[in-house]
């Protein structure tokens, strides 16, 4: 692959293809990029660079926001000159809808940019006679986190009423979304009901059914299915061994071991999960304190024991200095949590970010 090229983009090339995935593959591959472009190598090639780098940065990183600056400079030179050989537009579309999907959880998006970009990707899948299924799934998820629940409920029926085709998420991918939006929508039963074909092993991707095994926690536990519950949260711990990216699945275990007692648990979960927590998106960052703090409470309930949690550098909440009892932690969190759900009402013009942490606090003292 770097044949040919000059050594300051030969190089870096060379370790960002044989790079784990993760920031520091994201890292090199930004060099790359940068690097091409300073010693002017043709268009299509500079533009391959930048697709390598959004497909390392959303599929493998999670770090969308680092994604979003290069695809969009791909996007505008696809528009000037849209007949180029190296456009392949359903490839394009594809990676579209990752950054389409992702914009809503960065706070520092307004409404507007995030509904307009829901709006070019919709129209460029009808312009390349693609159906509007992945738009309206993904809208249904932007207008959830806007905090326009019933918005959302109508984007969700019309995804469900499109066609498939190519340019749709994969069966196990499609219902396991199915599964989040019957839980925001209060149908436990539901959600359990649609989980079946993914828990049964009847569908599964590379990342299903990992994600679903916490989806399901909160509602058989309302459901009072306790048994089922235990067997998701050991098959959904096992799954973060193996996606430690995932901090929305941690978040969902960790409340469920605040509404079980479980409390013994809680800072072994936190050690593991903590890592990824500073580079993922705003929400997921807001759930995970906004859940481990509920979780470290719980604990400190039961035992308020100072000891010793060894937290990231970059984790958004300062390392403790020394050993301190969970309950002094569990505040810190708290804090971190609000201020971001606030940060999030204030940009959604409403309050529903934080009613649901709210929401989600109660359901582990269950009246």
């Amino acid at each position: 692959m770097s044949d040919g090229l000059p050594p300051e983009v030969a190089i870096p090339l060379e370790l960002a293809t044989s790079a784990p995935h993760g920031p520091a593959a994201v890292a090199l591959w930004e060099t790359v990029v940068q690097a091409a472009d300073a010693a002017g190598l043709p268009v299509g090639l500079r533009m391959d660079f930048r697709l390598e780098l959004v497909r390392e940065a959303a599929m493998h990183a999670k770090l969308y926001d680092r994604a979003l600056g290069p695809f969009a400079v791909v996007l505008a030179e696809a528009d000037r000159d849209p007949e180029a050989r190296w456009i392949f537009w359903p490839g394009l579309l594809w990676k579209y809808k990752w950054l389409s999907d992702a914009l809503a959880s960065f706070v520092a998006f307004p409404r507007e940019r995030v509904l307009s970009v829901l709006d070019d990707f919709a129209a460029r899948c009808v312009a390349h006679g693609f159906s509007l299924r992945p738009a309206e799934n993904y809208r249904a998820n932007a207008l959830w986190l806007l905090g326009e629940e019933d918005a959302a409920r109508d984007a969700f029926a019309r995804f469900e009423a499109a066609p498939r085709d190519p340019l749709s998420d994969c069966q196990a991918c499609e219902a396991s979304q199915s599964v989040t939006h019957a839980v925001r929508l209060g149908d436990d039963a539901g959600a359990v009901e649609r989980a079946a074909p993914l828990l049964g092993g009847r569908l599964s991707c590379a990342e299903e059914p990992e994600r679903t095994h916490s989806k399901v926690l909160a509602p058989l536990l309302r459901l009072g299915r306790e048994t089922e519950a235990a067997e998701q949260h050991r098959l959904g711990l096992a799954a973060l061994r193996r996606f430690p990216a995932f901090t929305f699945c941690a978040s969902r275990h960790f409340l469920y071991l605040a509404r079980r007692g479980e409390t013994e648990e809680v800072g072994g979960l936190l050690q593991r999960t903590a890592g990824p927590v500073g580079a993922t998106s705003d929400d997921n960052r807001r759930e995970y304190l906004a859940a481990a703090g509920v979780a470290l409470n719980a604990l400190a309930d039961h035992s308020d024991r100072p000891r010793r949690f060894r937290l990231p550098s970059d984790f958004p909440v300062p390392n403790p200095d020394g050993v301190v009892p969970p309950s002094e932690l569990a505040v810190a969190f708290r804090q971190a949590a609000d201020e971001l759900a606030a940060r999030f009402d204030a940009r959604n013009g409403n309050d529903a970010v934080s009613r649901r942490q709210q929401a989600e606090r109660a359901f582990v003292r269950p009246s």
